[in-house]
């Protein structure tokens, strides 16, 4: 079980943060900013937590501050700049598809920012090559 969430963690979870912003984006009556708010820190925090806990199960020698720190920019930083883009986005651009554009872009530029801060927060370092 450890190992299959740990695998979606690190493979689908990802996606749920621009699958969250896309929804919230392209829904035909917009939502409030609170609304998006609310339920981006509801989903992350989720996240957060259950990938805490698995982590603390798998990782017996790290701290619980540094695993949770670790899930957080995982998961909380992505959700973030998602929520500013869906509120900018929102504001600013009025073409739909080229708002779906920006927050693909936008999405895959924080998650690889969030992926590399992660493994830097954990002391992991890439050894191939």
């Amino acid at each position: 079980m450890d190992e299959r969430f740990l695998s979606l963690a690190y493979t689908v979870f990802p996606f749920v943060a621009p699958g969250y912003g896309l929804v919230a984006y392209l829904r035909p009556r917009a939502m409030s900013r609170k609304v998006v708010w609310l339920g981006g820190l509801v989903i992350a925090g989720a996240l957060i937590a259950a990938v805490t806990s698995m982590l603390q199960k798998t990782f017996t020698g790290v701290g619980l501050v540094r695993l949770a720190t670790a899930s957080a920019i995982m998961y909380g930083l992505p959700m973030l700049v998602v929520l500013l883009t869906v509120i900018g986005i929102q504001r600013w651009i009025r073409s739909r598809w080229l708002g779906v554009l920006v927050l693909i872009v936008v999405a895959a530029a924080a998650q690889f920012v969030a992926y590399a801060l992660w493994a830097g927060s954990l002391g992991l370092v890439n050894a191939s090559g």
